[in-house]
């Protein structure tokens, strides 16, 4: 159970990070002059910097292991986990986005890349082996882990608010079947 609601705290503040420093990267340059309101917009009052609101914890140094594909056919895995500083921007942010977790937390962020993550998700939870504690995988190779029940209900995680700006409520709403929801973008 621990391991379950680490897994869903660190998911929340990287997903929180992960947003600010996607909708902060772009190409093209910062004008002097910015337009504040767009005509016919409505003010939402959603708050996207919003930190979520979880306990203070120290986890003494604990290992936290992401299992992620290894091929890069799509954009997510590449935003969960990098080793080093590349100089690229999205890149160092996400390694700076972990380090201030690992240290906020006192724990040791990892990833193991490999082919088959699905797969090998299900006979690591078979095994009783708890040698990860978030897995990322394509989302049409998961539906045997939601049927054989090897999956978490992001829904039961406690201090995992789905609500917050920096969840997409269009995927949470979307994903959802018979009000569980076992995968999130």
């Amino acid at each position: 159970m621990k391991n379950n609601i680490l897994a869903m705290l660190l998911i929340s503040m990287i997903s929180m990070i992960s947003l600010t420093v996607l909708v902060s990267c772009s190409e093209e340059p910062v004008s002097d002059t910015v337009e504040t309101t767009v005509p016919g917009a409505e003010e939402t009052g959603a708050d996207t910097d919003a930190e979520p609101e979880l306990p203070d914890s120290d986890f003494l140094g604990e290992s936290f292991m992401f299992l992620l594909r290894l091929s890069n056919h799509a954009y997510d895995e590449i935003y969960v986990y990098t080793e080093e500083y590349d100089g690229e921007v999205v890149n160092d942010a996400i390694y700076d986005r972990n380090r201030a977790v690992e240290e906020k937390y006192n724990i040791d962020i990892e990833a193991t890349f490999i082919d088959q993550v699905s797969q090998n998700a299900q006979k690591t939870i078979m095994a009783n082996d708890d040698s990860f504690e978030v897995m990322w995988d394509c989302k049409n190779a998961m539906p045997s882990l939601i049927t054989n029940g090897y999956l978490v209900d992001f829904n039961t995680v406690p201090y995992l608010n789905l609500d917050a700006a920096y969840w997409d409520k269009n995927a949470s709403e979307q994903l959802s079947v018979l009000n569980k929801l076992y995968f999130m973008p």
